[in-house]
This record gives C-alpha cells, structure tokens and sequence, in this order.
C-alpha cells in the first residue's frame, strides 16, 4: 500500500492511494491499540479507573482535573455495557482523531505520500501508542490539541468562520481536559498578534468568535472552580516539586528537554533514509514560509512557554507534561527539512510540481525519483516496524513486569473477584443493592465497576489513604454514607497507618470485618491482595 501511494504520488490517483493508506493506517492503529491491550490487561490502568470514578457523578469538575476526561470515560463505558473496553476504544479513537488532523494539514502543505508519512510517523512516538493505552487528561486533551492546530491553519488562510469557531470549541474543549491547554491558547493568540500573515485576521471578526467560543465552553466550570476555591490548582501546587538552588532554575529545564529529546529519537530514527544521518533545512520560496512559522510555532511555543517557566520557578516538569506537544514532528520535519535520495543529493527542485492542492506553499516539492521513492519506503517501513515495536513492547512490559519486580501492577488488580466478596458481606446482611463503598478510591472504585450494580463512591484523595471527605468526593459525605449504609474497604499493606481508629471514631456503628485476600491477576509469585473492609450499617 505504501509503495503503491509512492508510485503514483501525483494528482488525483496519488491522493486517493494515499487516502486509502492512512485509512488503513488508522483502522489497523484502532483495532490493534484497543484489542492488544485488552488482551493482555485483566484489569484497567489506575487513570482509567479514575477518570471513570469522576465521571460516574457528572460533575462540573473534580479535585485534582476538569470534567471532560472523567465524563467521557463514564459516557464510553455505558454505551460498551458497563464494560471498560468502551474507554479503551475512546482512548484510541481520539489518537485516531489526531492521525487525521496530522495527515490533513500534511495534505495543506505536502504532496499526499508526504502527507501519509507525517502522519505515519506518529506511530514512533511513546506518547501515541504506549502512553495511550492509560485515558486519562493528557490522552483525552490529544484530539483536541489536534484538531485545534488543524482548525487554526484552515481558519488563518480561508478566513471561514466556521474554521475560527471550530477552533475555539476544540480550545475551550482542550481547556476541559487540563489546564495546560492554556499553552496552546497562549501560543496562539501570541502567534496571531505577531506573524505578519496572521496579524491581519484581527481585522475581521474570526478570532473574536474563536475566543468567544472558548470562553463560553470554559465558563461553566470556572464558576464550579471558584464556588470550590479551586481545587485543581491547589491539587497542582500540592504536586509540585522544587528544584536544587540555585541550579534547578537551569537543571529543570534542561532535564524536562533532554527527556523529551529522548522520546524523538525513535522519529529521529524512522526518518533518516529520507533526510539522511545530518539533517538540512531546505531553502523555502517567500510563499511557503508561513507553513513552516505555522508548524514551528504550534510545536514549539508550549514547550517553550513551559519550558520557560519551569526554569524561572524552580520546578520539576514530569516528562508527561509534553506529550501533547509533538503530534505535528512529522509533518513540520518533511516540509523543512531537504530530503535526500540514498546517494545524499536533495529532490527539491525548483518548478517541480506539487499535488497537495496548494501549489504556492509547496512549489518545490513534487515530482518522486525512484531513490527517493526507495527512501520513502524505507522510511514507512522503519515507521511499521517501530510501531509493532511499541505494540509488543507494551505488552510484555505488562506481562513481565511482576515476575521481574514481585510487585503486581494496577492492571492486576482482581476486580472481579473484589466486587463478588464485598456485594457478599453486603448481601448477606441486607436485601437491598449496595448502595454506598468508600475508603480507598482505587479499590472502591474497581468493586464498584466490576459489580452487580454500580454503587455510589465514596473515595478518599489518593490511593493508600482513608481521608474521604466532600472536596474529593463533593457528591456524597459521612452522612450520606451513614444514612444509606455501605462498605468501606482498604488495603492492608499499603495504607499509610492503620484506619480502625478513625473509621471507629467517623462512623461508631461501622463493623470491622476480618481482612481476606485475593491473589493478583499474574502468575507471578507476590504477596496477595490483603483488603481491609467494614459495613456501615444504614440508619434508616
């Protein structure tokens, strides 16, 4: 298929036989992300069962993030039955979505089997296959991180409404996933008042209607966010790590760069038969720079702006923090960069033809040689193998990992067994459904997806503590809880302290069972699961 879209890679015939590639590309990426994980995964990751807990209230937003992650999750898994494989494929339909705002701006600046590759390469990045796997805010931002770039450009050459508006409800919607959105909008308006090309958008009503947009989206849980003091960024603050003085003003910077060079280096790899050992940037004609400006600008001004910051207030940034920045390399490096046969001369020429239906920002790049139609395979061939690389990378690291650590992972968690036991201890007490389980919120939340019915949860502010209140649970209280009746479990071997005291002083009737164990999901020899758990009988 690759060859077959580099063979034939103008007009017409070319961008249909790239079409259908990144289509095919697209569908082997859903279906091999959404079922390879399943497979090997008996229980869903930590930020999965979390955003779906948040999400099972439908609140305006939530202790530690926005709402939109956790409302999506909930949304996906009702529609799958209940079952998390819903949210497996939301994860993924999501960095399907990114494929293809990275292969439609491609397909404004590149020829189509150019475009395809920009696109392709994503599969060598960490962020958008491995990373993926876990939905949480960053995974469940990606899409509309896209698809905001993708609007923008569409936006700032047609001039269309329907493109500003578009951005603007994929800014607000980012903004809904994490905060950090805010460097993409920062970068944006910051790129729309100083490119010369873009200044003079400000002279119609476009980026007004964009920010209006946004805003209007974002508005609703601002004023969630200030009637609850804003929990979110205290949350953040909390999370926050300084650096040595005085060098962590340069050593936090440097470390966050370095790690994200890091992650590159497999984009770095697949690309070299193309751009070869040392890269040269291509001499542009005056009509294709603002492509490039474009490109340089979305890809770089967040990482800077944060980069920038990190560095002035002395934190640590967790390599995560720049997942979102990069989905666009591919594209930004085959438009900038020369590309270069196997015999290290460039292809670039000048008058060549250009199929990517804007021949004004792509005069020089055209016509395919058979070595570079070589090197193009060569380099869609590296993308495929990098890519099976990180799929089963990602699977025996799931498997392996407890057998070479004794120390199971989150995705081992027996939920199934979970739930049967507490719903038992429930049910041989009480004839009605199990209207209430708190105490951990990793282990309640997992009884509570993996039961019968989905009780309410009444979780505490991290793992391993059984500090359950209304600001990491504002939907419920001790109340509630006392009211109704319920379950409140922990784990025995990891809980910071022992909870009997507290839970005998918050809830007096509450009656202390004897802890059981259930082994973990591996075949690995490692301590079993050892859970707390007590019944609060109801008062009424």
């Amino acid at each position: 298929m690759i060859a077959a879209t580099l063979d034939n890679a103008s007009g017409d015939r070319a961008a249909k036989n790239a079409a259908r590639a990144f289509w095919l590309l697209a569908g082997l990426h859903l279906v091999l992300w959404t079922v390879v994980p399943l497979v090997v995964q008996p229980a869903a990751p930590l930020d999965m069962v979390e955003m779906r807990y948040w999400g099972h209230q439908w609140q305006l937003g939530y202790h530690k993030h926005p709402p939109l992650p956790g409302w999506i999750a909930e949304a996906s898994a009702v529609a799958a039955g209940g079952h998390f494989w819903g949210v497996y494929l939301a994860s993924q339909l999501g960095i399907v979505a990114c494929l293809w705002a990275v292969w439609r701006l491609g397909r404004e600046i590149l020829p189509p089997w150019l475009a395809f590759l920009g696109a392709f390469l994503m599969e060598t990045s960490f962020w958008y296959t491995i990373a993926s796997v876990e939905y949480n805010n960053n995974v469940a931002m990606f899409p509309f991180w896209a698809l905001a770039i993708l609007f923008l450009y569409r936006a700032i050459e047609n001039g269309s409404l329907r493109w500003w508006l578009a951005t603007g409800a994929m800014i607000g919607l980012a903004m809904l996933c994490k905060y950090t959105a805010g460097l993409l909008a920062l970068t944006i308006f910051v790129f729309l008042v100083a490119h010369p090309t873009a200044r003079h958008c400000w002279r119609r009503p476009g980026p007004y209607l964009m920010i209006l947009v946004a805003v209007l989206l974002f508005a609703p849980h601002v004023v969630w966010a200030a009637v609850h003091h804003f929990p979110s960024l205290s949350y953040a603050a909390s999370r926050t790590h300084g650096g040595p003085k005085p060098w962590g003003h340069l050593l936090c910077p440097l470390v966050f760069t370095a790690e994200q060079l890091l992650v590159l280096i497999p984009t770095a790899i697949a690309i070299i038969p193309l751009a070869g050992f040392v890269w040269r940037l291509r001499k542009l004609e005056p009509a294709e720079r603002f492509p490039r400006s474009f490109l340089l600008a979305m890809i770089l001004g967040p990482f800077a702006i944060q980069t920038v910051l990190a560095g002035v207030c002395n934190v640590w940034l967790l390599n995560a923090y720049g997942s979102q920045f990069w989905m666009f390399t591919g594209p930004a490096l085959l438009y900038c960069l020369a590309i270069r046969d196997r015999g290290g001369q460039s292809h670039f020429r000048g008058g060549d033809a250009c199929s990517c239906g804007n021949p004004s920002h792509a005069a020089k790049i055209g016509t395919v040689p058979s070595e570079r139609l070589r090197a193009a395979c060569f380099t869609g061939i590296r993308c495929a193998v990098i890519g099976c690389i990180m799929l089963v990378a990602g699977a025996v690291h799931n498997l392996v990992e407890p057998y070479a650590t004794g120390v199971a992972l989150r995705i081992h968690c027996p939920s199934a067994e979970l739930a049967a036991h507490v719903h038992d201890v429930w049910n041989r007490r009480y004839s009605r459904p199990l209207p209430v389980v708190a105490g951990d919120w990793w282990l309640a939340a997992n009884i509570a997806f993996a039961g019968p019915s989905v009780p309410v949860i009444y979780g505490s502010s991290e793992f391993n503590w059984l500090d359950m209140s209304p600001r990491s649970s504002e939907w419920t209280d001790d109340a509630w809880l006392k009211r109704h009746g319920g379950i409140l479990v922990w784990n025995l071997r990891d809980c910071r302290g022992d909870p009997r005291g507290e839970i005998r002083r918050r809830f007096p009737q509450a009656e202390i069972l004897e802890p059981f164990s259930i082994p973990w999901k591996t075949g690995a020899k490692i301590p079993t699961l050892l859970v707390g758990i007590a019944v609060v009988p109801p008062s009424r």
